[in-house]
Formats: C-alpha cells, sequence, structure tokens
C-alpha cells in the first residue's frame, strides 16, 4: 500500500474510534490492524483490566512496544510464526526486559551485554544447527528476524514484573483469534510452537501449513529436565521447506 494511501486510511480512522483505538492506530502495521480491531472490540476488558492493573504494579513491555510482532512484520510478510510463552518480566537497567517480539532483548544503554538467558539458549542452538558450532556474532534484538517475515508472538502479550504467568488466561481469547486469521492466511506458513502453552493452538493450525514442535528453550535451564529445545533443528528446516517452496532464507 502506498504510503500516502496508508496515512489517509488511518487518518479516516483516527476520526471514527475510541481513545484505545487511537492508540492502536501508531503500534500496529496497518493490514494487521484491520484484522485486530474487531477482536479487540470484543475483547475490551483486555485493555481494562490491563488499565486496572496498572495504577497497582508495573506491567511489561511498556505500551508502545506491546504490539511490536504486528508492527515489524507486515501481516503480508509472514513466512514464520514462532510461539512462545509470555513475555520477559524482568526490568534490566530499570527498564523491560520485554520489547514486544517473543525472546527478542533491545539493549536499554548503550553499553549492554545482557541476553536473556531463554534466547542464550536459542543462540546456542543456532550455532550448533546453522553454523556447524561456530561461534557467531549474535545481537539479541530479533526485528531483524521480524523483518524478513518472522511473526515474534507470544501467547501472552504483557505480563507483570515478577509474575511471568500473570496474564496468560487473559490473553488465550486473542492468541486463538489470531492463530486462527494467520491459519486462513495462504498456505505454507512455518509455526513453530515452543513449550506446552504454544503446544495448546496446535489444533487450530491446518495441514496446509508447516508446524514445527519443541519444548521452550528454557527447560535447558533446569539440570534434571525431561524437557528438550537442543537438537529441535528448527532453523535449518525453517530454512530448507522456504528454499523448497522457493522463498528467501532468514538470515538467523
Amino acid at each position: 500500500m502506498e504510503l500516502g494511501i496508508d496515512k489517509q486510511l488511518r487518518q479516516e480512522k483516527r476520526n471514527s474510534t475510541k481513545d484505545w483505538e487511537h492508540i492502536l492506530l501508531d503500534l500496529i502495521e496497518y493490514r494487521w490492524l484491520t484484522k485486530l480491531l474487531p477482536i479487540f472490540r470484543k475483547n475490551e476488558d483486555i485493555f481494562n483490566h490491563l488499565s486496572e492493573r496498572k495504577k497497582k504494579i508495573k506491567i511489561v513491555p511498556e505500551q508502545k512496544d506491546m504490539f511490536n510482532a504486528f508492527k515489524y512484520t507486515p501481516f503480508d510478510n509472514v513466512r514464520v510464526c514462532i510461539l512462545g510463552m509470555a513475555p520477559y518480566f524482568q526490568l534490566i537497567n530499570g527498564k523491560p526486559e520485554a520489547h514486544g517480539l517473543a525472546f527478542s532483548y533491545r539493549k536499554t544503554e548503550e553499553i549492554d551485554f545482557h541476553v536473556p538467558k531463554s534466547l542464550a539458549v536459542i543462540r546456542n542452538e543456532i550455532e550448533t544447527d546453522v553454523y556447524d558450532g561456530e561461534v557467531i556474532g549474535f545481537d539479541p534484538n530479533l526485528e531483524r528476524w521480524a523483518k524478513q517475515g518472522v511473526f515474534l508472538l507470544n501467547t501472552a502479550l504483557t505480563t507483570e514484573v515478577g509474575d511471568k504467568e500473570a496474564h496468560m488466561k487473559l490473553w488465550e481469547p486473542f492468541t486463538a483469534e489470531v492463530l486462527k486469521i494467520l491459519n486462513e492466511q495462504s498456505a505454507g506458513i512455518i509455526f513453530c510452537l515452543w513449550g506446552s502453552y504454544a503446544k495448546k493452538y496446535k489444533h487450530m493450525i491446518n495441514e496446509s501449513h508447516y508446524i514445527l514442535e519443541a519444548d521452550h528453550p528454557a527447560v535447558e535451564l533446569y539440570p534434571g529436565s525431561a524437557g528438550k529445545f537442543y537438537g529441535c533443528r528448527h532453523f535449518s528446516q525453517i530454512n530448507e521447506i522456504l528454499m523448497k517452496n522457493n522463498k528467501e532464507k532468514i538470515e538467523w
């Protein structure tokens, strides 16, 4: 869509929307927005709940980042959907570790060497799976993936500092609707379901798409855990599927 037309459509929406809808107009890519507005209107209790809770406790990620998955990966560009669990629930240097893209971390200071533990597991798997064990320079900000068509969605878009599962139930209806929309999109999306929360949505994806399953990367952080993420080889498998379908591979 041409920039001028997109700007005009957004202005038309501004003239006819509620206060919370005005906020979304600047946070979500336009095609996604047209798909999501009916869902939000049916689930206004999400916004009501968040408005009340933020008076008592800090909600993460910040409001401006909450819908970054829908901002950096336009609806028509989705090639891969990595479905995680909940946003990171810690503060790093006083700022949210989460910034709206599943597993991603954006520096909070100019000099910042922090890498979330789950993301370090993902990096290790990429080094083994894609780069034959070679140590790579790895930017924890995964916006570069999102811009290549990797839709980085958590099953809950928000949580509360110190409580990773605080909003899991709150976002379930929304997440189900988003996956329904993606399922109805053209065939061939590669869905990576990481962890038990993500796998609950498997039944919503039809056989015109691809499904790769693994345990959540965090299971590798607990010695003796029966779970397993290492060795899933999802990153090389994704590229094999893309190339088989004459699509560009992802630069991990």
